[in-house]
């Protein structure tokens, strides 16, 4: 009987753009995680790190990995930059209150008059007669449905639907840290299955809605740092649905190939 055939040894030039991909990986990890933590109500930690310049320097580093299109950052970036300067001087209790105020205002409601509803349900689904959008429609449970296929479940602390903007930007951050993780182990078939993965909930979810959301809420307020953070993750969406993913890596890094 003929023994099984052995896996061949990886080529240097194979171990080199496992790591480049590993680290690119980690890096849009941080990315969807520092947006995640901004579209939630802000804990003191946060507002903390967002005032160090922690938050804008993990943006930074997030998108480092891009070419060209790092430029479609530099505005984001500079206005929350901008922002952060701005509250120079103040006590990091009182910029938490008004960023929970605004938080408030924004995404809380009153839900019948909030233009810049963070969740998917609201902008893709109606009520088939009275056309009125819904809470947790159809889009929700299509989602909780994506996250139980990871054997993902809501946490007792988590209050908020499936579907919330920051909630589905937390599963785009697991998905790229397991990513991350098996290109560590040199495995880049379930790599290449997880960044596929990310790439159709981003196309059937998140960049469904995404671009109108941020939209909204640039229009709404202009001038603070939830729109900072809309042009970003505008900018994000454009540059992950837009740009092939490996070919970027190899464009930046034209050594991984070899």
């Amino acid at each position: 009987m003929m023994g099984a055939t052995e896996a061949p040894e990886p080529t240097p030039g194979s171990l080199r753009a496992w790591e480049l991909l590993r680290e690119t990986a980690n890096r849009r990890a941080l990315g969807w995680r520092r947006l995640a933590e901004a579209f939630y109500l802000p804990n003191r930690e946060w507002v903390e790190a967002l005032l160090a310049g922690q938050v804008e320097k993990d943006l930074v580093h997030s998108v480092a990995w891009l070419d060209s299109d790092r430029e479609l950052f530099d505005e984001p970036l500079a206005s929350l930059r901008h922002f952060c300067e701005a509250q120079t001087g103040l006590q990091v209790a009182a910029v938490q209150e008004a960023l929970e105020v605004e938080h408030a205002r924004l995404f809380i409601g009153p839900a019948q008059d909030l233009p810049t509803q963070p969740y998917e349900s609201v902008w893709l689904d109606s009520d088939s007669q009275s056309g009125l959008h819904l809470f947790g429609g159809a889009s929700t449970m299509a989602v909780e449905a994506v996250y139980a296929q990871y054997g993902l479940v809501r946490a007792a602390s988590h209050h908020d639907l499936a579907d919330h903007i920051a909630t589905e930007q937390e599963f785009l951050c697991y998905l790229c840290e397991r990513e991350a993780e098996a290109w560590s182990n040199g495995d880049s078939k379930s790599a290449k299955e997880l960044r596929a993965a990310e790439q159709e909930f981003l196309v059937a979810h998140l960049g469904k809605f995404g671009p109108q959301f941020c939209a909204a809420v640039i229009q709404a307020a202009p001038d603070g740092a939830y729109a900072a953070f809309a042009a970003y993750l505008l900018a994000l969406l454009t540059t992950e649905s837009g740009t092939p993913y490996v070919k970027v890596v190899a464009s930046i890094w034209p050594q991984a190939g070899r």
